[in-house]
């Protein structure tokens, strides 16, 4: 059919339209949160190598899943929800620190530039957020391992 007369097309948002709003909304939500998990999962394909741009991607990822999953967790077992909401946080927590750090070498790197009597402190400070980025680094690939093992909550 042509674009007017299909229910299923996905708007810009990748939600389907008007063809999901007939199904019940235990399915609705099942299909919901693993589309994002799908989602998350394509995204952090390579995150331990990844820059932080797309670092930073996959915490967006990362966060509408979990937004998604707290609006339908009444509709799963409590305990799966939890383990699964558990993991994504962790997950946030180490992008969100990672991203912070990656903004500050920016910012410490142009005060570098604009201010040479304040190179030498911004080196150091610089230096301290790489070796933390690092052992980071080996943290945030602990939490996507745990995450990767994970299931989205379901009633099946």
């Amino acid at each position: 059919q042509g674009a007017h007369g299909n229910d299923r097309r996905d708007d810009s948002s990748g939600h389907s339209s008007h063809g999901d709003m007939n199904m019940p909304l235990q399915k609705f939500a099942r299909k919901t949160i693993a589309r994002h998990h799908r989602k998350l999962l394509k995204r952090g394909k390579g995150l331990d190598t990844a820059p932080a741009e797309a670092r930073h991607e996959v915490r967006i990822v990362a966060k509408k899943t979990r937004y998604a999953t707290e609006f339908f967790q009444s509709l799963f077992p409590s305990g799966q929800v939890r383990h699964y909401v558990d993991a994504l946080s962790a997950l946030q927590d180490e992008l969100g620190w990672m991203n912070d750090a990656a903004v500050a070498d920016g910012l410490l790197r142009e005060l570098q530039e604009k201010q040479p009597e304040r190179a030498a402190s911004a080196g150091f400070a610089r230096g301290y957020l790489l070796a933390r980025t690092e052992s980071g680094s080996r943290q945030l690939c602990k939490r996507w391992k745990r995450f990767t093992a994970m299931k989205p909550p379901s009633d099946k």
